[in-house]
């Protein structure tokens, strides 16, 4: 589940407690899948990373009290002629399905796999979430069902469209369904919420500004952080941050990322180099015009926070500094 929980620094920080049903299915539930499966199809697979760095492929099914008190079931995701299916086994019998958008599945945040059986609404009856995609550019969606009235309800009405998808739950009261945008740039940087309205999920924004606003901390101690991170990743993640600072007026926290930023990269044990197999020198180089690449680019976008702050003279050093690095960034030929 997404818990909320406050940092060191005394800011509200996202912690995602892993609770990844596929990394431990049971073989008895994927024998239910496999003799259940609709002619013609096969199950949906998703890649999970093993402790050893290993990527296996991992079949889409999951299990739970998918009839309340009456029953149990296992629920999958099949392909068949390039198509998405949901399909609901109930006490080994009784078969439901359901179409799924998309081409692919991909993993819910929190779970770390795209298909889950958990209880959104205190009750002995589980549903299921399932998120697919078309593709980065295209866009993913979010799917939740529940078994009754002789088939699976949709929980929602449509598909939740999205990038990627979280659910937030508070114990007694009813889980709420975030969807977030890409958040590479203002545009994309939004996240939708759904709240249970005793009958299914209908958006409820009145939270939405908070939530966005702990996505936008979360980003800053990503980029702010002691974690080892390739450069572009780091410097990728403050500019989102900085911008979306920017864009709200909060020039003080945009130039504080910015100077902390900076002194990561100035530590270039926390700087992952890129990788070329077997030419380490080319690896150490790579890494320093990466660094001062990076550098550049912070303190072009620190001179513009201390800019729109009326530190004209701060600014100009900081866009001097810039243009430095830049020319000498780069051996010369």
């Amino acid at each position: 589940m997404l818990l909320i929980v406050r940092s060191k620094s005394g800011l509200l920080k996202l912690v995602l407690g892993i609770a990844s049903l596929a990394g431990c299915l049971a073989a008895s539930e994927i024998e239910v899948a496999k003799q259940k499966i609709p002619v013609g199809a096969t199950i949906e697979t998703y890649p999970q990373r093993r402790p050893d760095g290993q990527i296996v492929s991992v079949p889409a099914v999951a299990s739970g009290q998918l009839a309340g008190a009456s029953g149990t079931g296992v629920a999958f995701v099949f392909v068949r002629n390039g198509l998405l299916g949901l399909r609901v086994v109930i006490s080994g019998q009784r078969e439901l399905d359901a179409p799924l958008p998309g081409t692919f599945v991909q993993t819910i945040e929190g779970f770390g796999s795209p298909i889950v059986v958990t209880q959104l609404v205190p009750s002995p009856q589980a549903d299921i979430l399932v998120a697919s995609s078309e593709g980065a550019s295209a866009g993913s969606y979010l799917s939740v069902y529940r078994v009754g009235n002789g088939g699976l309800v949709d929980l929602v009405g449509v598909p939740v469209g999205g990038s990627s998808f979280a659910v937030d739950c508070q114990a007694g009261q009813p889980c709420r369904i975030l969807a977030w945008g890409k958040w590479t740039d203002h545009s994309s940087a939004w996240v939708r919420v759904y709240g249970w309205n005793g009958r299914a999920y209908v958006p409820d924004e009145s939270d939405a500004e908070e939530y966005a606003r702990r996505k936008l901390v979360s980003l800053a101690e990503v980029a702010s952080g002691t974690t080892k991170l390739p450069v572009f990743t780091r410097v990728s993640i403050a500019r989102v941050a900085i911008d979306e600072y920017v864009y709200r007026k909060d020039y003080e926290n945009a130039a504080n990322l910015c100077e902390v930023a900076l002194g990561r990269l100035n530590d270039r044990e926390l700087s992952a180099p890129r990788e070329f197999v077997n030419v380490p020198k080319r690896n150490d180089a790579q890494l320093t015009i990466d660094i001062e690449t990076g550098k550049a680019q912070l303190h072009d976008l620190l001179g513009n926070a201390y800019q729109l702050m009326g530190r004209a003279s701060d600014a100009m050093a900081q866009f001097e500094e810039s243009v430095k690095i830049r020319q000498s960034a780069v051996p010369k030929n």
